[in-house]
């Protein structure tokens, strides 16, 4: 599997989401994520909230099994009506 990883800001959002495939949220943005992942889902990017146990991973396994599942199920995530 090959993987590019970029980090960004909150700011850097929107003229991001066009270019990537999977955005992950940190947890220290969790009171925003819904509004977050609908932008990401509106333009077919797969999104997923970090846990906070992210940052005590010892080698990423946790963040990339987010990214992963992100990835395949972006397209079927829909919006709530």
């Amino acid at each position: 599997m090959s993987l590019t990883v970029h980090a960004g800001s909150e700011s850097d959002l929107p003229a991001s989401l066009d270019t990537i495939d999977v955005l992950l949220v940190g947890p220290y943005l969790a009171p925003r994520y819904e509004k977050i992942r609908a932008q990401a889902i509106k333009r077919g990017v797969g999104v997923a909230l970090l846990p906070d146990t992210v940052f005590a991973s010892q080698n990423g396994d946790e963040a990339l099994d987010l990214a992963v599942y992100a990835f395949k199920s972006r397209g079927w995530a829909e919006l709530p009506a």
